[in-house]
């Protein structure tokens, strides 16, 4: 027994060092456009037009989600400055957007760069991936970009099943996110604590937290040197 615990206590302290590092990293980032995307700047037009894109063609495929009603609400996990909030989700019309953050000088800089109207209709919530609750009938949409690789497979399926369970009806998931070559099984760097994943592994942690795909899409026309990236809408699976 007191082997076992030694062992559980042992992975605990490891994911709570690997959680850490990841949030040093991120704190140590500059707060703006630049920062919250490795240096890609660049990339930003083009990562929101494809995602506008994405989901303009995810609406004809499910009329009755939500996105401009006055009570539609949206979240933005791995939020950062609020990037994909201010240029997609508040101007596409949902009425309010709650965005998750675990890097506090990241979070507290987004009002400042969401501008007055937009971050009147935000909420603000400190805390990782790892920690989210579900939180039941509380979203139409909840985005999820380029943050999955800071979650260790276990934590990840619990965090997908939770917000699968704080969708509303005939509310989605969308994650966006790298991917790497089958042939190499995953890719971790240390110096944030990331690990990138497989399709093949991702889809089937989402289908161990009781998700099914209902679109997919290849990003293209991005720099050579990154990793593939692909966004997936997941809807909760009928049991």
């Amino acid at each position: 027994f007191d082997g076992e615990q030694n062992a559980e206590n042992s992975s605990t302290r490891s994911c709570s060092e690997w959680y850490d590092r990841s949030k040093e990293y991120w704190d140590d980032q500059e707060e703006s456009v630049d920062g919250v995307l490795g240096g890609f700047e660049s990339l930003n037009p083009i990562d929101l037009q494809s995602s506008l894109y994405f989901m303009n063609r995810l609406v004809i495929l499910c009329p009755k989600l939500n996105v401009k009603g006055t009570k539609s609400c949206a979240a933005e996990f791995g939020a950062g400055i609020g990037r994909v909030s201010k240029g997609l989700l508040l101007p596409l019309g949902f009425s309010r957007c709650d965005l998750y953050e675990k890097s506090s000088p990241l979070l507290w800089s987004a009002p400042e760069y969401l501008g007055d109207d937009n971050a009147s209709k935000c909420r603000y919530y400190n805390i990782g991936l790892e920690a989210y609750e579900e939180r039941p009938n509380a979203y139409d949409v909840i985005w999820i970009q380029w943050v999955l690789i800071y979650l260790t497979d276990w934590d990840l399926v619990n965090f997908l099943s939770c917000c699968g369970s704080s969708l509303k009806d005939d509310g989605v998931i969308i994650v966006k996110e790298s991917i790497c070559d089958s042939m190499e099984g995953f890719v971790v760097d240390a110096s944030d604590s990331s690990l990138t994943r497989t399709e093949a592994h991702l889809l089937c942690l989402a289908e161990m937290a009781g998700l099914e795909i209902i679109s997919e899409e290849w990003l293209h026309d991005i720099p050579k040197n990154m990793f593939r990236v692909k966004m997936i809408a997941f809807k909760l699976k009928k049991m």
